[in-house]
């Protein structure tokens, strides 16, 4: 074998090997920074529609409040919630 051919198959085999680590490293960067792409983006989905989420919440939790039709006086609300 000559020597050209030898220098030519070790940098084939340097390039392969460059190759290689070039795109690990481009996946492992590429995961890592879609995860950080990911989780900025749900925060500030969330802050976006934080009013939204509270007033969905709200409801879940209290209900809806429907009025009745006529005012109380705020006696009778303070005897009802004591006694409550």
């Amino acid at each position: 074998m000559s020597f050209d051919v030898y220098l030519a198959r070790i940098s084939i085999m340097t390039y392969k090997n460059l190759r290689n680590f070039v795109f690990a490293l481009h996946r492992y960067i590429g995961l890592g920074v879609g995860l950080i792409a990911i989780i900025v983006g749900l925060t500030g989905s969330l802050l976006v529609f934080q009013s939204e989420i509270i007033a969905v919440q709200r409801h879940h939790q209290i209900g809806t409040i429907i009025p009745q039709g006529e005012m109380l006086p705020i006696e009778v609300v303070l005897n009802t919630v004591k006694n409550s």
